[in-house]
Protein backbone atom coordinates (compact mmCIF):
# COMPACT_ATOMS: atom_id res chain seq x y z
CA UNK A 1 0.00 0.00 0.00
CA UNK A 2 1.22 3.52 -0.86
CA UNK A 3 0.78 6.63 1.50
CA UNK A 4 2.10 8.74 -1.52
CA UNK A 5 -1.04 11.23 -2.95
CA UNK A 6 0.87 13.35 -5.40
CA UNK A 7 2.99 16.87 -5.35
CA UNK A 8 2.18 19.56 -3.85
CA UNK A 9 3.54 23.38 -4.73
CA UNK A 10 5.65 24.44 -2.19
CA UNK A 11 4.33 28.29 -3.49
CA UNK A 12 1.00 28.54 -4.27
CA UNK A 13 0.00 25.20 -2.13
CA UNK A 14 -1.58 23.14 -5.44
CA UNK A 15 -1.63 19.58 -5.29
CA UNK A 16 -1.24 17.83 -8.64
CA UNK A 17 -1.60 13.91 -8.94
CA UNK A 18 0.84 11.46 -8.96
CA UNK A 19 1.66 10.91 -13.16
CA UNK A 20 2.22 15.08 -12.96
CA UNK A 21 5.43 15.24 -14.88
CA UNK A 22 8.15 15.40 -12.94
CA UNK A 23 9.26 19.48 -13.04
CA UNK A 24 7.96 22.98 -11.62
CA UNK A 25 4.70 23.60 -10.90
CA UNK A 26 2.15 24.08 -14.06
CA UNK A 27 0.44 26.77 -12.27
CA UNK A 28 2.50 29.13 -11.01
CA UNK A 29 6.33 27.47 -11.96
CA UNK A 30 7.27 26.68 -7.78
CA UNK A 31 8.82 24.02 -6.45
CA UNK A 32 6.79 20.53 -6.22
CA UNK A 33 7.32 18.40 -2.78
CA UNK A 34 5.69 15.03 -2.57
CA UNK A 35 3.08 14.62 -0.19
CA UNK A 36 1.76 11.95 2.07
CA UNK A 37 -1.34 10.81 3.84
CA UNK A 38 0.84 11.62 7.15
CA UNK A 39 -2.64 10.93 8.78
CA UNK A 40 -3.11 7.36 7.79
CA UNK A 41 0.25 6.66 8.33
CA UNK A 42 0.64 7.39 11.43
CA UNK A 43 -2.05 4.69 12.85
CA UNK A 44 -0.09 2.61 10.80
CA UNK A 45 3.54 2.71 11.98
CA UNK A 46 5.48 3.31 14.93
CA UNK A 47 9.74 3.19 15.74
CA UNK A 48 9.20 0.28 15.52
CA UNK A 49 8.29 -0.71 12.49
CA UNK A 50 11.59 1.39 11.04
CA UNK A 51 14.47 0.00 13.33
CA UNK A 52 13.68 -3.85 12.73
CA UNK A 53 13.95 -3.12 8.72
CA UNK A 54 17.16 -3.68 7.14
CA UNK A 55 19.09 0.59 7.20
CA UNK A 56 18.37 0.35 3.28
CA UNK A 57 18.71 3.90 2.14
CA UNK A 58 15.21 4.10 0.35
CA UNK A 59 13.52 0.98 1.42
CA UNK A 60 13.75 1.60 5.20
CA UNK A 61 11.38 4.12 4.11
CA UNK A 62 9.04 2.84 1.21
CA UNK A 63 5.94 4.27 3.32
CA UNK A 64 7.64 7.68 2.70
CA UNK A 65 8.84 7.06 -0.72
CA UNK A 66 7.01 8.91 -3.70
CA UNK A 67 6.83 5.20 -5.42
CA UNK A 68 3.71 2.96 -6.42
CA UNK A 69 5.86 -0.48 -6.77
CA UNK A 70 8.95 -0.04 -3.98
CA UNK A 71 10.78 -2.64 -6.28
CA UNK A 72 11.73 0.33 -8.23
CA UNK A 73 14.08 1.13 -5.79
CA UNK A 74 15.94 -1.62 -5.57
CA UNK A 75 16.53 -1.22 -9.49
CA UNK A 76 17.76 1.77 -9.02
CA UNK A 77 19.97 1.21 -5.58
CA UNK A 78 24.21 0.74 -5.19
CA UNK A 79 23.01 -1.54 -2.19
CA UNK A 80 23.14 1.44 -0.12
CA UNK A 81 23.08 1.72 3.61
CA UNK A 82 22.39 4.48 5.93
CA UNK A 83 25.96 6.33 6.96
CA UNK A 84 27.02 6.42 10.56
CA UNK A 85 27.66 8.89 12.54
CA UNK A 86 31.32 9.18 13.89
CA UNK A 87 31.95 11.17 17.14
CA UNK A 88 34.64 13.57 17.19
CA UNK A 89 35.24 13.89 20.76
CA UNK A 90 39.36 14.90 20.49
CA UNK A 91 38.72 17.87 17.72
CA UNK A 92 35.55 18.64 19.68
CA UNK A 93 37.37 19.30 22.67
CA UNK A 94 40.35 21.31 20.85
CA UNK A 95 37.27 23.80 19.41
CA UNK A 96 35.11 23.83 23.02
CA UNK A 97 32.15 21.75 21.07
CA UNK A 98 32.32 18.51 22.83
CA UNK A 99 29.54 17.05 21.51
CA UNK A 100 30.62 17.46 18.48
CA UNK A 101 29.27 14.62 15.46
CA UNK A 102 29.99 13.94 11.47
CA UNK A 103 27.63 12.59 9.55
CA UNK A 104 29.75 10.17 7.12
CA UNK A 105 27.95 10.52 4.09
CA UNK A 106 31.29 10.47 1.88
CA UNK A 107 30.80 6.50 2.26
CA UNK A 108 28.01 6.15 -0.14
CA UNK A 109 28.47 4.12 -3.49
CA UNK A 110 29.69 6.89 -5.81
CA UNK A 111 31.83 8.91 -2.21
CA UNK A 112 28.91 11.62 -1.70
CA UNK A 113 25.88 12.41 -0.28
CA UNK A 114 24.35 12.54 -4.22
CA UNK A 115 23.81 8.70 -4.19
CA UNK A 116 20.92 9.99 -1.75
CA UNK A 117 18.88 11.90 -4.54
CA UNK A 118 20.14 10.35 -7.41
CA UNK A 119 19.01 6.76 -6.52
CA UNK A 120 15.16 7.87 -6.06
CA UNK A 121 15.37 9.86 -9.31
CA UNK A 122 16.48 6.99 -11.26
CA UNK A 123 13.94 4.52 -9.41
CA UNK A 124 11.41 7.57 -10.34
CA UNK A 125 12.82 6.97 -14.29
CA UNK A 126 12.16 3.43 -13.86
CA UNK A 127 8.62 4.00 -13.06
CA UNK A 128 8.06 6.19 -14.97
CA UNK A 129 9.29 4.67 -18.10
CA UNK A 130 12.14 7.21 -18.84
CA UNK A 131 14.94 6.43 -20.66
CA UNK A 132 17.00 8.93 -20.16
CA UNK A 133 18.12 11.01 -17.38
CA UNK A 134 20.32 13.98 -16.79
CA UNK A 135 21.87 16.45 -14.52
CA UNK A 136 23.94 19.72 -14.48
CA UNK A 137 26.76 19.24 -11.97
CA UNK A 138 29.99 20.36 -10.49
CA UNK A 139 30.42 16.77 -10.30
CA UNK A 140 29.43 14.57 -7.48
CA UNK A 141 25.43 14.44 -8.76
CA UNK A 142 26.74 13.47 -12.44
CA UNK A 143 28.82 10.95 -11.05
CA UNK A 144 25.90 8.98 -8.83
CA UNK A 145 23.70 9.78 -11.64
CA UNK A 146 25.53 8.24 -14.13
CA UNK A 147 26.37 5.31 -11.26
CA UNK A 148 22.93 4.45 -10.51
CA UNK A 149 21.64 5.21 -14.38
CA UNK A 150 24.42 2.17 -15.09
CA UNK A 151 22.86 -0.06 -12.39
CA UNK A 152 19.44 0.42 -13.90
CA UNK A 153 20.35 0.43 -17.67
CA UNK A 154 19.03 3.76 -18.45
CA UNK A 155 21.34 6.30 -20.85
CA UNK A 156 22.46 9.45 -18.56
CA UNK A 157 23.74 12.70 -19.57
CA UNK A 158 25.51 14.89 -17.27
CA UNK A 159 26.21 18.75 -17.84
CA UNK A 160 29.33 20.37 -16.66
CA UNK A 161 31.08 23.26 -16.76
CA UNK A 162 34.43 24.36 -17.02
CA UNK A 163 36.80 24.18 -13.79
CA UNK A 164 36.00 20.92 -12.68
CA UNK A 165 38.01 19.07 -10.98
CA UNK A 166 39.87 16.50 -13.11
CA UNK A 167 39.14 13.91 -10.34
CA UNK A 168 35.40 14.37 -10.37
CA UNK A 169 35.57 14.52 -14.29
CA UNK A 170 37.27 10.84 -14.50
CA UNK A 171 34.97 9.62 -11.71
CA UNK A 172 32.03 10.68 -13.93
CA UNK A 173 33.32 9.40 -16.87
CA UNK A 174 34.23 5.91 -15.72
CA UNK A 175 30.05 5.40 -15.66
CA UNK A 176 30.43 6.17 -19.60
CA UNK A 177 27.27 9.04 -19.51
CA UNK A 178 27.51 11.43 -22.52
CA UNK A 179 29.00 14.41 -21.42
CA UNK A 180 27.80 17.99 -22.22
CA UNK A 181 30.39 20.91 -21.76
CA UNK A 182 29.31 23.78 -20.57
CA UNK A 183 30.36 27.71 -21.13
CA UNK A 184 29.49 29.50 -18.09
CA UNK A 185 28.83 28.46 -14.79
CA UNK A 186 26.38 26.16 -12.63
CA UNK A 187 23.78 28.46 -12.85
CA UNK A 188 24.19 28.50 -16.90
CA UNK A 189 24.41 24.62 -16.60
CA UNK A 190 21.50 24.18 -15.56
CA UNK A 191 20.04 26.25 -18.15
CA UNK A 192 21.58 24.31 -20.41
CA UNK A 193 19.92 20.81 -18.94
CA UNK A 194 17.01 21.78 -18.33
CA UNK A 195 16.83 22.79 -22.19
CA UNK A 196 17.96 19.52 -23.61
CA UNK A 197 15.59 17.67 -21.82
CA UNK A 198 12.61 19.42 -22.30
CA UNK A 199 13.27 19.28 -25.72
CA UNK A 200 14.39 15.38 -25.76
CA UNK A 201 11.54 13.96 -23.11
CA UNK A 202 14.51 13.22 -20.51
CA UNK A 203 14.06 13.37 -17.18
CA UNK A 204 16.12 16.18 -15.04
CA UNK A 205 17.57 15.27 -12.40
CA UNK A 206 17.98 18.51 -10.96
CA UNK A 207 16.92 18.98 -7.38
CA UNK A 208 13.85 21.35 -7.01
CA UNK A 209 13.03 20.93 -10.96
CA UNK A 210 12.61 16.79 -10.21
CA UNK A 211 10.43 16.29 -6.65
CA UNK A 212 11.95 12.71 -6.81
CA UNK A 213 15.30 14.15 -5.65
CA UNK A 214 14.58 15.76 -3.00
CA UNK A 215 12.94 12.63 -1.51
CA UNK A 216 15.41 10.57 -1.44
CA UNK A 217 18.04 13.38 0.07
CA UNK A 218 15.35 13.65 3.16
CA UNK A 219 16.49 10.47 4.47
CA UNK A 220 19.30 12.40 5.97
CA UNK A 221 17.05 13.23 8.43
CA UNK A 222 15.29 9.97 8.69
CA UNK A 223 18.59 8.47 9.42
CA UNK A 224 19.79 10.98 12.06
CA UNK A 225 16.60 10.18 14.06
CA UNK A 226 16.86 6.78 14.24
CA UNK A 227 20.30 6.76 15.13
CA UNK A 228 19.77 9.62 18.02
CA UNK A 229 17.39 7.06 19.23
CA UNK A 230 14.43 9.50 18.13
CA UNK A 231 16.07 12.13 19.23
CA UNK A 232 18.03 15.07 17.36
CA UNK A 233 21.05 17.39 17.89
CA UNK A 234 20.62 20.90 18.91
CA UNK A 235 22.56 21.71 15.26
CA UNK A 236 22.60 19.86 11.98
CA UNK A 237 24.95 22.30 10.13
CA UNK A 238 24.99 21.41 6.23
CA UNK A 239 26.53 22.86 2.67
CA UNK A 240 24.26 24.96 1.05
CA UNK A 241 24.67 25.58 -2.59
CA UNK A 242 20.92 25.01 -4.23
CA UNK A 243 20.28 24.24 -0.78
CA UNK A 244 18.29 20.76 -1.62
CA UNK A 245 20.98 19.66 1.49
CA UNK A 246 18.96 22.37 3.78
CA UNK A 247 15.11 21.34 2.08
CA UNK A 248 15.19 17.92 2.28
CA UNK A 249 16.33 17.22 5.65
CA UNK A 250 13.56 20.28 6.55
CA UNK A 251 11.00 18.39 5.12
CA UNK A 252 12.37 15.14 6.65
CA UNK A 253 11.95 16.59 10.05
CA UNK A 254 8.99 17.93 9.55
CA UNK A 255 6.91 14.31 8.10
CA UNK A 256 8.81 12.92 11.20
CA UNK A 257 7.04 15.40 13.72
CA UNK A 258 3.51 14.71 12.10
CA UNK A 259 4.09 11.10 12.12
CA UNK A 260 4.69 11.79 16.26
CA UNK A 261 8.16 9.64 15.97
CA UNK A 262 10.20 12.85 17.32
CA UNK A 263 9.43 15.71 19.33
CA UNK A 264 11.51 18.20 18.18
CA UNK A 265 13.59 19.67 14.95
CA UNK A 266 17.48 20.64 15.19
CA UNK A 267 18.19 24.10 14.36
CA UNK A 268 19.31 23.76 10.65
CA UNK A 269 22.01 25.85 10.08
CA UNK A 270 23.12 26.33 6.26
CA UNK A 271 26.82 27.07 5.09
CA UNK A 272 27.59 28.88 2.07
CA UNK A 273 31.01 30.06 0.73
CA UNK A 274 31.82 33.76 0.97
CA UNK A 275 32.22 33.52 -2.81
CA UNK A 276 28.64 32.79 -3.87
CA UNK A 277 26.43 33.44 -0.78
CA UNK A 278 22.87 34.49 -2.04
CA UNK A 279 20.76 32.91 0.81
CA UNK A 280 23.59 33.69 3.65
CA UNK A 281 23.47 37.35 2.46
CA UNK A 282 19.40 37.53 2.46
CA UNK A 283 19.04 35.57 5.56
CA UNK A 284 21.40 38.74 7.17
CA UNK A 285 19.24 41.52 5.28
CA UNK A 286 16.04 39.80 6.65
CA UNK A 287 14.86 39.21 3.38
CA UNK A 288 12.82 36.21 1.91
CA UNK A 289 13.66 36.02 -1.35
CA UNK A 290 17.26 36.38 -2.67
CA UNK A 291 18.99 38.46 -5.24
CA UNK A 292 21.74 37.11 -7.83
CA UNK A 293 24.77 37.08 -6.41
CA UNK A 294 27.82 37.70 -8.43
CA UNK A 295 30.29 34.53 -7.61
CA UNK A 296 33.89 35.55 -6.43
CA UNK A 297 37.09 33.72 -7.10
CA UNK A 298 37.40 30.21 -5.09
CA UNK A 299 39.39 27.31 -4.71
CA UNK A 300 35.81 25.30 -4.87
CA UNK A 301 33.19 25.12 -7.38
CA UNK A 302 30.83 23.30 -5.67
CA UNK A 303 28.19 25.14 -4.32
CA UNK A 304 28.74 27.82 -6.37
CA UNK A 305 24.93 28.51 -7.46
CA UNK A 306 24.31 32.94 -8.38
CA UNK A 307 20.50 32.61 -8.47
CA UNK A 308 19.23 29.27 -6.61
CA UNK A 309 15.52 28.82 -7.80
CA UNK A 310 15.07 26.99 -4.30
CA UNK A 311 16.05 30.24 -1.99
CA UNK A 312 12.96 31.36 -0.91
CA UNK A 313 12.36 27.88 0.30
CA UNK A 314 15.70 27.25 2.00
CA UNK A 315 15.16 30.49 3.80
CA UNK A 316 11.43 29.64 5.18
CA UNK A 317 12.91 26.08 6.28
CA UNK A 318 16.12 27.61 7.89
CA UNK A 319 13.99 30.43 9.61
CA UNK A 320 10.69 27.15 10.34
CA UNK A 321 13.86 25.24 12.30
CA UNK A 322 14.94 28.98 14.04
CA UNK A 323 18.47 27.98 12.28
CA UNK A 324 20.54 30.59 10.25
CA UNK A 325 22.15 30.43 6.89
CA UNK A 326 25.79 31.89 7.51
CA UNK A 327 28.77 32.51 4.70
CA UNK A 328 32.31 30.74 5.28
CA UNK A 329 35.88 32.05 3.67
CA UNK A 330 37.92 29.90 1.71
CA UNK A 331 40.48 30.08 4.65
CA UNK A 332 37.54 28.71 7.04
CA UNK A 333 36.91 26.26 4.52
CA UNK A 334 40.57 24.79 4.09
CA UNK A 335 40.97 25.03 8.08
CA UNK A 336 38.13 22.87 8.30
CA UNK A 337 39.71 20.39 6.57
CA UNK A 338 42.69 20.34 7.76
CA UNK A 339 41.37 19.98 10.97
CA UNK A 340 38.95 17.41 9.97
CA UNK A 341 42.23 15.17 8.40
CA UNK A 342 44.43 15.49 11.29
CA UNK A 343 42.34 15.28 14.26
CA UNK A 344 39.73 13.19 12.97
CA UNK A 345 40.82 11.30 10.52
CA UNK A 346 38.14 12.52 7.83
CA UNK A 347 39.60 13.18 4.33
CA UNK A 348 36.89 15.63 3.28
CA UNK A 349 36.17 17.69 0.14
CA UNK A 350 35.52 21.45 0.29
CA UNK A 351 32.02 20.79 0.42
CA UNK A 352 32.39 18.08 3.19
CA UNK A 353 34.31 20.29 5.52
CA UNK A 354 32.43 23.75 5.01
CA UNK A 355 29.72 22.60 7.83
CA UNK A 356 32.33 22.65 9.93
CA UNK A 357 33.29 25.21 9.18
CA UNK A 358 30.29 27.09 9.94
CA UNK A 359 30.07 25.64 13.27
CA UNK A 360 33.99 26.54 14.44
CA UNK A 361 32.44 30.20 13.34
CA UNK A 362 29.70 30.16 14.98
CA UNK A 363 30.68 28.54 18.69
CA UNK A 364 33.41 31.32 18.49
CA UNK A 365 31.03 34.32 18.28
CA UNK A 366 29.19 32.94 20.91
CA UNK A 367 25.97 31.81 18.78
CA UNK A 368 26.05 28.06 19.91
CA UNK A 369 26.71 26.63 23.27
CA UNK A 370 29.32 24.70 24.63
CA UNK A 371 27.10 21.87 25.51
CA UNK A 372 25.37 22.04 22.38
CA UNK A 373 25.11 18.99 20.33
CA UNK A 374 26.61 19.66 16.91
CA UNK A 375 25.71 17.19 14.31
CA UNK A 376 28.17 18.22 10.78
CA UNK A 377 27.30 16.86 7.71
CA UNK A 378 30.47 15.52 5.15
CA UNK A 379 28.78 15.22 1.68
CA UNK A 380 32.07 14.30 0.01
CA UNK A 381 35.46 13.12 -0.05
CA UNK A 382 38.66 14.57 -0.89
CA UNK A 383 39.57 12.75 -3.35
CA UNK A 384 37.60 14.80 -5.32
CA UNK A 385 39.66 17.85 -4.47
CA UNK A 386 43.25 16.49 -4.19
CA UNK A 387 45.09 20.22 -4.94
CA UNK A 388 42.80 21.72 -2.46
CA UNK A 389 44.02 18.83 0.36
CA UNK A 390 46.31 20.21 3.18
CA UNK A 391 48.87 18.34 3.85
CA UNK A 392 50.98 17.63 7.26
CA UNK A 393 53.20 15.53 8.70
CA UNK A 394 57.12 14.97 8.51
CA UNK A 395 59.09 13.58 5.15
CA UNK A 396 61.66 11.44 5.74
CA UNK A 397 64.37 10.41 2.57
CA UNK A 398 64.76 9.10 0.08
CA UNK A 399 66.79 6.66 1.82
CA UNK A 400 68.69 3.53 0.98
CA UNK A 401 68.27 1.03 3.70
CA UNK A 402 72.01 1.03 4.25
CA UNK A 403 71.05 4.48 5.66
CA UNK A 404 67.59 3.71 7.10
CA UNK A 405 69.24 0.85 8.55
CA UNK A 406 71.73 3.73 10.57
CA UNK A 407 68.76 5.96 11.17
CA UNK A 408 67.52 6.68 14.82
CA UNK A 409 63.48 5.75 14.19
CA UNK A 410 62.69 8.77 16.85
CA UNK A 411 63.72 10.99 14.14
CA UNK A 412 61.42 10.22 11.56
CA UNK A 413 59.00 11.36 13.75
Amino acid sequence: MTYWLGFRCAGCGTEHPRETPAGLCPRCNGILLAAYDLSALRTRVSRETFERRAPRLLARWAELMPFTDPGVMEQASLCETETPLLRAQALGESLDLPKLAFKMDLYLPSASLKDRPQSAVVAGAIERKVEVVAVSSSGNAGAALAAHAAKAGLKAVVGVFAGVPEAKLAKIRAYAPSLLLVKGGMDTTEQAIRSVCDRGGWLNAESFVNPYANEGEKTIAYEIAIAHDWDVPDHLFLPLGNAGCVVAPWKGFRELLELGLIARMPKLIGVQFSACCPIAEAFRRGENDIRPFHRQPSFSTTLMHENPISGSLALRAIRDSSGAAIAASDDEVREAMRLMAQQAGIFAEPAGAIALAGAIKLRRNGQIGANDSVLCLVSGGGLNYLNATATGGRVTGPLTLDEIGALDPATIL
